[in-house]
């Protein structure tokens, strides 16, 4: 199975076989069932997790209250930015909100073969700039919008995932109490929130 990985990767940048031989040995695959978690606060995380099937939420806790930050869905990674660049324990969670099958590597491992492969450098480089346009598209989504349009855009960011994932992590990404997101959705024409 990391050969479909290693597919995907070669559509962000062709991979010479090298490389691709040594992914191939390094990453690992496993299953993991819903509400695993697989990084948490005070906890150096020594992975990055590329999503085969699934989805990832990442979040916060903020006085007492879960704070959605991120949804990390197939094609995507996740990993714990403090352990990425600091090798330091994090402070955010990343837990699996459907039954996930990932594929993981050590960060030390990407690390090396970065050095080693400057084409894997730019793959890794994609993923940490897709991961600042997400926090970018969150911020200003929660912070520049009303309430109805952080949903609508939420739906056209993320076709489907309002179907895959609990209506309270939604809410709780785009800013909003349940409540309030599940009148928006009633008042929205019933082919708007596919």
């Amino acid at each position: 199975m990391p050969q479909a990985i290693i597919n995907f990767l070669e559509t962000i940048h062709p991979l010479p076989g090298e490389l691709k031989q040594a992914l191939m040995e390094s990453i690992i695959i496993e299953k993991f069932p819903k509400h695993h978690k697989l990084i948490r606060p005070g906890h150096t995380c020594e992975h990055v997790y590329f999503v085969i099937k699934g989805i990832l939420r990442g979040y916060w806790m903020q006085r007492r209250k879960e704070v959605t930050v991120c949804f990390i869905r197939e094609n995507e990674t996740a990993t714990s930015v403090a352990g990425m660049f600091n090798q330091a324990p994090g402070k955010g969670y990343v837990d699996v909100v459907e039954t996930a099958e990932l594929g993981y590597i050590r960060l030390d491992t990407m690390w090396e073969l970065s050095r080693r492969f400057p084409e894997f450098g730019q793959v890794v480089e994609y993923f940490v700039r897709r991961y600042n346009r997400q926090v970018l598209r969150r911020f200003r989504l929660t912070v520049m919008r009303p309430a109805k349009e952080r949903f609508q855009s939420f739906l056209k960011n993320y076709p489907g995932l309002v179907h895959r994932v609990p209506l309270k992590y939604v809410a709780s990404s785009l800013a909003l109490t349940p409540e309030t997101l599940s009148r928006i959705k009633a008042a929205l024409p019933p082919h708007t929130s596919h």
